[in-house]
């Protein structure tokens, strides 16, 4: 295929991890649909297909995310998912195929090769701490090696891919990083619980990972409750944790959260907290950009990028416990600076998420892998 011939584009879009993944590639689908092209997503079970557009075709799959028993049984599905894509796949014709990330079932797609360009968005080059570096790249190498261009969100994701794996500067291609998908997380409040919610309020969001530097958190919250006795710290998210002794004041909600739930936790904190200790991506600005809230996070690559320091959120060195202690106070104690904060967070999370230019932003990438093929 030399070009892809007329103004839309037929595009299959793959996801299968749960979580952020599933609205990320939404957040991809949604827009391209919207300007008309012709959009095809395979996802995970769990990821609801009320955060795609109405134009987008959704198929689901039962993929096991867990090493656990009632996730594993749906291994007895893998035969029959990835005969059903590659079916549909050399009958549709598409003009490209997209990866999202480095599901492990993907070692069993990569013939899809043979019928469209295609192209793996690779979140993180290497792997976070707590998470198997072997394992990851396990995942990872079968896309690497044959996918013809492998997407990354920054420059300096670029620099290290083209460090660690022996490929050409001219197959990285650099796309910035947005997660319109979790818009639609707002439909779930009415406008009284958008407005209406506790100063008092931080909130720990997403899956409880050893890079997301929660224990950091823990310890300045000691401080914080010090200097605000009422303050409170809710920590909603799926993995391995423990609770502190002194336990006061901290609310823990350990599991996958629907989209209706999650909503409803974010709109009645103040003020989201991301002390990582690492990142390459953090969809929490986003987030905190869509429910008008301040963020406070880390000053490091993957999180600074997004946040406008004293504008839209506080950004502090990692493992800083006595700076990340003053940001939270500071903000828990000003509720007139976290609406202004929280207000130029969305204006700006607006300006990033405009439906044309994120679809503008794929569609020159997809043209420009097929011309390369």
């Amino acid at each position: 295929m030399a070009a892809i011939q007329g103004a839309y584009v037929k595009i299959v879009l793959l996801s299968f991890s749960v979580g952020a993944m599933g609205h990320y590639v939404a957040g991809m689908a949604n827009p391209l649909a919207e300007c008309g092209h012709d959009v095809v997503v395979f996802v995970d079970d769990e990821t609801p297909v009320s955060c795609f557009h109405k134009d987008v075709v959704v198929k689901r799959c039962e993929i096991p995310q867990f090493f656990s028993f009632s996730s594993l049984v749906k291994l007895i599905y893998m035969p029959v998912i990835i005969f059903q894509i590659k079916s549909f796949v050399k009958k549709w014709n598409p003009d490209i195929i997209h990866f999202n990330s480095s599901h492990w079932y993907f070692r069993f797609l990569t013939c899809l090769i043979r019928y469209a360009p295609t192209i793996v968005t690779i979140h993180d080059v290497y792997a976070h701490p707590g998470t198997s570096e072997k394992i990851e790249e396990f995942k990872k190498k079968p896309m690497i090696t044959k996918c013809s261009a492998i997407v990354v969100h920054s420059e300096i994701l670029k620099q290290q891919a083209l460090k660690k794996w022996d490929i050409s500067d001219s197959r990285i291609k650099v796309v910035p990083f947005n997660i319109v998908g979790l818009n639609n997380w707002l439909d779930y409040l009415d406008s009284s619980e958008m407005s209406c919610y506790d100063f008092k309020k931080l909130l720990f969001f997403g899956r409880i990972r050893e890079y997301k530097g929660l224990d950091i958190l823990l310890k300045s919250f000691e401080g914080i409750k010090k200097e605000i006795p009422d303050a409170q710290l809710i920590i909603a998210g799926q993995g391995e944790f423990k609770m502190p002794e002194n336990k006061d004041n901290i609310v823990l909600i350990n599991e996958f959260l629907s989209d209706q739930n999650a909503a409803k936790i974010i709109a009645e904190s103040a003020v989201l907290v991301a002390p990582y200790i690492e990142a390459t991506i953090s969809t929490l600005p986003t987030i905190a950009g869509i429910f008008a809230k301040p963020i406070i996070g880390s000053d490091i690559y993957g999180i600074k990028e997004f946040v406008d320091n004293g504008k839209t959120g506080l950004l502090v060195e990692p493992n800083d416990v006595k700076a990340l202690t003053s940001a939270c106070v500071e903000l828990l104690n000003s509720p007139e600076k976290c609406r202004e904060m929280g207000e130029l967070a969305r204006e700006a999370n607006k300006k990033m998420s405009a439906p044309s230019t994120i679809a503008d932003n794929l569609i020159t990438l997809y043209k420009s892998c097929v011309q390369s093929v």
